[in-house]
Parts: C-alpha cells; structure tokens; sequence
C-alpha cells in the first residue's frame, strides 16, 4: 500500500506481500528494498527511506477499515482515526492519556465518534473542517 499524507508531508509505503524496491524520483539509483511485513517512511524534506517493522494493523486502515485498540492512549487513538478518515481532530490535552480497548470493522466516523463519547463520556463537536474533542480526563 502507499499513502502520501500531506499535512506530514510524508509518504508511506506498507509491504504485505512480496518484496518492493523505493526510491525517490530524483534519485533512483538509491533504492531501499521493503519486504513483506515492512514500512518505508520518506518525505521531500529528507533524503533517506526510513525502514520500519510493520507490526501495526491499524497503518493500513485506510484502506481496510479495521482499527484495534489494546490499553492505547486516546492521542494515538484520535492520530489513527485522522489517518484513517482523513478528518483533522483537535483534542484537549486533559484526554490525551485516556486509556481505550475497542476494536472497529467498517465504522463510519460517526459512528466511531459516538462510541467514543459514551465510553468515555466526551464532548465532540463537529466543524465543517476538523472535529473538536474535550473532556474533563480520565
């Protein structure tokens, strides 16, 4: 899979399968090889291929729909649900620790959001450009 983030200014390449060669299109003769279960990180601000372990499901949710949640703090959470909707959401700090364990298979935002509030117990408020999350922490 590959995505480029653009408020990151990052493009990400997610191997399943197979083995990938990546490179900058500037500079093709400096490859980074990916294999199954790698994640290549780059950006037009850098001139390595970072090459990660791809042990985290939720990178490709995106494109599969499926995020799990074990323990996580809800700043990673909210990360993974920008990442995944491609929706802006701006939080208090007073939440960023909450704790969650919750899985999600083909939610829609809102619905994912209203799971959120009521466990929880948040505030979400919808913009036409991000979503504001606050609560009084956990």
């Amino acid at each position: 899979y590959v995505r480029y983030i653009a408020d990151e200014n990052k493009t990400e390449v997610i191997v399943k399968t197979g083995k990938v060669a990546v490179y900058k299109s500037n500079n093709p003769e400096q490859k980074t090889y990916l294999e199954a279960g790698e994640h290549g990180v780059f950006s037009s601000t850098k001139t390595n291929i970072i090459k990660l372990p791809e042990n985290n499901e939720n990178y490709i949710a995106w494109k599969t729909h499926k995020l799990d949640f074990e323990n996580e703090n809800l700043q990673n959470v909210i990360k993974a649900l920008e990442r995944t909707y491609n929706k802006k959401i701006i939080y208090s700090p007073s939440i960023s620790n909450c704790k969650l364990t919750v899985s999600f298979k083909e939610q829609s935002l809102d619905a994912v959001l209203n799971v959120l509030k009521a466990t929880l117990n948040l505030n979400i408020v919808q913009k036409q450009n991000y979503i504001e999350i606050s609560g009084t922490g956990c």
